[in-house]
């Protein structure tokens, strides 16, 4: 007997569970007959003054307009600027609001979640007229949600997610953030804080103020002279303005004391300025008339930066990365890579000192010659023409000493040089006010060379100094 009334209460359960799945499929197809969508409500766009809807973080917003001619705004401050692309889509959605059950009679609201709605949405015409929908549980068979509506009393029905996404808003997703500009030419870059200022300067004709006018372009402003930077790296720096993004908007109108907690009052911000060209302003461009954008930057949060800008009181947050890029961009990160860069085009001699013996090379132009490959087939090509004491230098050679010499990179900087000389290079060519450049390398230690030129004192591979003078060796063996 116990064995029987076991399986007999198994079965009682199981079928519980049949009844129970049968119910639920009875209430999604209360009616086998309607197969077509159901009309709820249809909403004329244009007659709506007012749009409202609970939120379990505001409570009820809701956005006002006095005509359809108008903007929205938000009901309890004006001031707040409203994204009108979330209106827009308000509206479209409640034109038409479908189901594709409904139930009629149902017997208890509680069941729908409809006793206590997830979200009540109101919509005021004109005339003053209200339509209300109140949207309850998410059927987990279908995905949709059951809805109930005040200008169909005692129905539920079944409606897919349109609705609810087109108001599924808190109210800083429905602000609308302030432009970043279309830069066109970048002209300067100024970054100040309270630890010092760093300015760079785009210079489109750099002659007379490089030893390479092809390569370098972009400055930094030290004293009153100008250093060469990096390209690379000076449009890297000025691309995370250019690039800017809002990741969200905190506060539409910080007041004074707020700007302070989020350090981006005057007195405690990071000011970024950038001096550019309109994009989208051919006339301006064409004359040079720039424009300037302002960034802010406050303090950092676990995971994003305060910022805004310059005159402005929203506040942003941005990427700490993008903010750290500017905020600690300084000399050393902005250097050439390179401890020299030479135009081969513009070198009239390189005099080479190795060994203690001085020998130059001049560089007389480009010629033209004839090479068969191994096919037998004949090409021209042109190359350089090299000379040392009257005689032609193997061309492949000298280009790969050239090369050598802008391949050597800057590992530090020291305050003098020591050790015994590797070699010295002295460059003539075409630049003006950059007439002539020595390159002295000497050993540091075994890793490390010492290189000084322009000016400077910089450390190097020891290994590609090595290199260099292994190539002038090879150039002059007899």
């Amino acid at each position: 007997m116990k064995r029987r009334g076991k399986k007999l209460i198994a079965l009682c359960a199981a079928l519980a569970i049949l009844l129970g799945l049968y119910a639920s499929v009875a209430t999604l197809t209360a009616d086998p007959e309607e197969s077509e969508p159901v009309t709820v409500a249809a909403l004329t766009a244009d007659d709506l003054v007012s749009l409202s809807w609970t939120n379990a973080d505001d409570g009820t917003l809701e956005l006002v307009r006095g005509s359809a001619d108008e903007d929205w705004s938000y009901a309890s401050d004006s001031d707040f600027p409203v994204d009108q692309s979330y209106p827009e889509a308000m509206l479209t959605a409640l034109q038409e609001v479908s189901a594709s059950v409904e139930i009629d009679a149902p017997s208890d609201l509680s069941d729908y979640g409809l006793e206590e709605p997830g979200m009540t949405i109101t919509a005021t015409g004109s005339d003053g007229g209200q339509t209300t929908f109140s949207i309850g549980n998410e059927n987990e068979m279908t995905g949709e949600y059951y809805l109930s509506c005040s200008a169909q009393e005692g129905k539920v029905y079944l409606v897919g997610t349109s609705l609810t996404d087109a108001f599924a808003y808190d109210l800083y997703d429905l602000v609308q953030m302030e432009e970043i500009p279309p830069f066109g030419q970048i002209d300067s870059l100024t970054v100040e804080s309270g630890s010092g200022a760093l300015a760079l300067e785009y210079l489109e004709d750099s002659t007379g103020h490089t030893y390479n006018p092809t390569e370098f372009h972009w400055f930094l402003q030290s004293g009153d002279t100008l250093r060469a930077v990096d390209t690379t790296e000076a449009e890297t720096l000025t691309g995370s303005l250019t690039g800017l993004s809002w990741m969200q908007c905190t506060d539409y109108k910080a007041e004074d004391d707020e700007l302070v907690e989020y350090g981006l009052d005057d007195a405690s911000a990071t000011r970024v300025q950038l001096t550019y060209q309109d994009a989208d302003d051919e006339d301006a461009e064409e004359e040079g008339e720039s424009k300037t954008f302002t960034l802010l930057l406050g303090k950092d949060t676990d995971t994003a930066t305060y910022a805004r800008l310059g005159d402005s009181r929203m506040v942003y947050l941005i990427s700490t990365d993008t903010a750290d890029a500017l905020r600690y961009a300084a000399w050393s990160s902005l250097r050439p890579s390179a401890v020299c860069t030479i135009d081969p085009d513009q070198i009239e001699e390189i005099e080479i000192t190795v060994d203690g013996e001085t020998r130059t090379i001049t560089f007389e132009g480009t010629a033209t010659e004839e090479v068969t490959d191994e096919n037998g087939e004949t090409t021209t090509q042109t190359v350089s023409v090299y000379r040392w004491n009257g005689e032609e230098l193997p061309s492949a050679e000298v280009d790969a000493l050239v090369s050598a010499l802008n391949g050597l990179t800057v590992t530090g900087e020291t305050t003098a040089a020591q050790g015994e000389e590797i070699i010295t290079v002295t460059i003539r060519q075409k630049v003006e006010g950059y007439e002539e450049l020595t390159l002295r390398l000497t050993a540091q230690d075994a890793a490390t060379a010492c290189a000084e030129f322009g000016g400077e004192t910089l450390l190097t591979d020891r290994s590609a100094a090595d290199t260099l003078a292994s190539s002038a060796r090879a150039l002059f063996e007899d």
